[in-house]
């Protein structure tokens, strides 16, 4: 089991990162759809 985390560290990482860039952009977009309705 520990062979195979540290072959697939690189493919959890990358995964890792999008779901982290994924939320970050759906966060924003949220936050500015809020302010265009506000305003």
């Amino acid at each position: 089991m520990r062979l195979l985390r540290r072959r697939h560290m690189p493919l959890r990482l990358a995964m890792v990162g999008c779901a982290f860039v994924l939320f970050l952009f759906l966060l924003h977009r949220d936050v500015s759809s809020r302010e265009e309705a506000t305003e």
